[in-house]
Parts: C-alpha cells; structure tokens; sequence
C-alpha cells in the first residue's frame, strides 16, 4: 500500500535520523530536496544529531546538495522503502535510475559525489 509522502517526511524520516544518528552523521552532507507540490525539505546529516527541516528551512544551513524530482519519483521511492520485498538496495536502485533518466536534478553539478551518498543513506532509512 502507497506511503502517502508527508507521513514519510514528518514521521518515517525523523525516526530513522533517531535509530541510526551515528551511521548518518559519518555519511555527512545536507540534502535539500524540492518536490513539488509536496515543497521543500532539508536532510542535515552534518548535525549532531542529524535533523530534518522543513518550513521553514533556515537560511544559515547551506545544502551540500539539492535536488529537484517530481512527487511521483520521490513516492516509488517511499513505496519501495516500506515494501519489505523490494527494500532499501531498490530503492537507491530507484533513484540513481530516475537521475540517469533526467528526472532528477543535482545542484551544483560538482555535488555529484555527495549525492552518490544517498546509496548510503537509504538502506538506514528503511523502514524495518
């Protein structure tokens, strides 16, 4: 059953910044992700603990990356994370695909790297 993307933003997200801060931390950077109509959210794995932000996002913390989808990319993304038969490693699949696809956008371009830590990222977000 679909995840509807909000609860995925304000209550899976910040749950799984709880179970793994360590982990988080040492991948490092900030995600600021645009989704329209869903807005904007910032992911700051610099933090200690790492903490997510939505409205408003405060200016003093600068994105290591932004990227740019559309809600249908970020919700096969949300919904292959909470399919226990599909998990986090398709999931990245899922979004590395929809980059390559040109249905994400990465700023600046040189944040390619950092946005490759994602991979990394997602298998602690899941959802078990």
């Amino acid at each position: 059953m679909p995840v509807d993307p909000r609860q995925f933003i304000d209550v899976q997200l910040p749950a799984a910044l709880q179970r793994h801060p360590a982990e988080l931390h040492r991948i490092g950077g900030r995600y600021l992700f645009h989704v329209p109509p869903e807005g904007s959210f910032l992911l700051d794995l610099d933090s200690v603990p790492p903490a997510l932000y939505r409205h408003p996002i405060p200016t003093h913390l600068r994105p290591t990356v932004t990227m740019q989808m559309a809600m249908p990319d970020l919700q096969k993304i949300i919904d292959i994370l909470n399919d226990p038969a599909r998990g986090p490693s398709q999931a990245a699949g899922a979004l590395v695909a929809a980059y390559f696809g040109g249905r994400i956008k990465i700023s600046p371009p040189a944040a390619m790297m950092q946005a490759l830590k994602l991979q990394q990222v997602i298998p602690l977000l899941g959802m078990s």
